[in-house]
């Protein structure tokens, strides 16, 4: 039986409200699109990451048969590393399958065919970045391990881990031992020759590794379009037809504009996720995958909350005062579905960080939000009476391994005097300044700079600073001390 009621449900307002809002002309493409090969072949958010993936790999190859030789590669390249980026020989190629889980990883060659540089990238379009299954360890991070042939640092990972099945460690051992003796790899390619892409429609979002340079969609939007001048002046349909019904996918989708109308939806009407999960599976909009993402409170609640699709068109055509189309309906529920904020679930903190009229922090960001704030309010002047004021608050909440009493010395560290592993060492060095830029840094009187070296990610204790159930940040959100921007618990 269908709950529809116009006073009680919100999804025929919300959707009324986008399609004579300020997006409007962008809702009625969407409604109303010309033909397009990736609407006909979509199927679901998380499947789109996977295709866009490929489609990007297309583009950066040089021996693909889309005629752009170099071009794409190129300006991608100098998109994301800015000046002094390297040049990409015609000898490029990008690896045919995902290698070891990357989603796209370009390979230049020498003369001789000896790889001299790698280019790889994470994509992400419905989801954050979180950390590898199982694992402690964020995803870029361990991407960077891969391409290095850090093997050392990967096993080191899978024996700290806390929450890994015996079964899956033991695969992950295996696959570490065989990756050492494979040939085949990169680890012959010097840093100079390494470079990280995070690929997001998110333009407050950056990877947790500092070596991954943003570039966001709203970027490869403007890249495509010099694509699309260069095809059309070579007269090439073929090839202009595959990007245009590309560069017009991802507008739609992560359209700034429309996509903060949809988020503040999201936020203004508790309901809409239920009644538009309701809907959306009974129009066919969503997958098996779906249903068991961090979205699956809202089948649950959809389950008494069900919504009648064509009741709701036929309050739509009252409330726009003309007939929508069953099509037009599904189109626009796939799109609102497509575009709901649902990252924030995958994060396993399942915390929203930061202030939502600032833009969402990356957790490393609001940790050096939460140590300066402290240091400025306290008057600290020094890391040692950061280490035991800042310690002892923290020390009150958090669950230390015993076997290493938690007494505040890891909150901070210098990168210029912090020992690192040889690979790390060159790693954070290089990119020191960047860090600091994005992030920031403590100074103190000593003259050095801190970042913060600490965790709030995890769900239970396994070692020295990984936090159970979120007890610091409990803390400081009963407290208010320091006075941070507002973390909102969404668990």
């Amino acid at each position: 039986m269908s709950s529809f009621n116009q006073d009680d449900t919100v999804i025929a307002r919300v959707l009324a409200d986008l399609i004579t809002g300020d997006s409007s002309r962008l809702v009625g493409e969407i409604l109303r699109p010309v033909p397009n090969f990736w609407d006909i072949v979509d199927y679901g958010a998380s499947a789109g990451e996977t295709r866009y993936s490929k489609m990007v790999g297309w583009l950066l190859d040089p021996q693909e048969d889309h005629g752009l030789g170099t071009f794409f590669a190129s300006r991608f390249v100098q998109t994301a590393l800015g000046e002094g980026a390297p040049e990409i020989s015609e000898r490029a190629r990008v690896h045919p399958r995902e290698w070891r889980n990357i989603d796209v990883l370009l390979v230049d060659y020498d003369e001789e065919g000896m790889p001299v540089r790698t280019l790889v990238i994470e994509n992400k379009t419905d989801t954050s970045e979180h950390t590898r299954s199982g694992l402690l360890t964020a995803q870029t991070t361990w991407y960077n391990w891969v391409i290095r042939g850090d093997f050392e640092s990967m096993e080191q990972s899978v024996a700290s881990a806390t929450d890994l099945e015996p079964a899956q460690a033991a695969r992950l051992r295996k696959q570490i031992r065989s990756w050492k003796t494979d040939t085949g790899d990169y680890r012959g390619v010097d840093d100079a020759g390494r470079h990280f892409v995070y690929l997001t429609p998110r333009h407050d979002e950056h990877a947790e590794d500092p070596e991954f340079r943003t570039v966001t969609y709203e970027q490869l939007e403007q890249l495509l379009d010099e694509v699309l001048q260069l095809l059309t002046d070579r007269r090439d349909p073929d090839a202009t037809k595959i990007v245009l019904d590309f560069r017009r996918t991802i507008h739609r989708r992560f359209d700034r504009r429309l996509g903060e109308q949809i988020t503040h939806a999201f936020d203004e009407y508790p309901d809409l996720g239920a009644e538009l999960a309701s809907v959306a599976q009974q129009m066919g909009v969503v997958n098996a995958e779906d249903t068991r993402s961090g979205d699956k409170q809202y089948f649950k609640a959809a389950r008494t909350k069900k919504i009648d699709p064509e009741e709701l068109r036929a309050h739509l055509d009252q409330e726009l005062g003309r007939p929508i189309t069953e099509i037009e309906l599904r189109r626009l529920v796939a799109h609102v579905w497509q575009s709901r904020p649902s990252s924030f679930a995958n994060d396993t903190s399942k915390f929203h960080w930061g202030d939502k009229r600032n833009g969402r922090f990356s957790k490393t960001e609001m940790l050096q939000k939460i140590a300066q704030a402290f240091v400025v309010e306290h008057g600290i002047t020094s890391i040692g009476e950061f280490e035991e004021k800042f310690g002892a608050v923290v020390g009150t909440v958090i669950l230390p391994d015993p076997a290493n009493p938690y007494d505040g010395t890891a909150l901070l560290y210098d990168p210029d005097h912090h020992p690192y592993s040889a690979s790390d060492a060159k790693r954070y060095k290089r990119t020191e300044i960047d860090m600091r830029e994005r992030i920031g840094a403590i100074t103190f009187d000593d003259g050095k700079r801190y970042r913060v070296h600490w965790n709030l990610g995890h769900r239970r204790p396994g070692r020295v600073g990984v936090i159970a159930h979120l007890p610091v940040i409990r803390h400081f959100q009963q407290t208010g001390d320091p006075q941070i921007y507002p973390i909102e618990d969404a668990s």
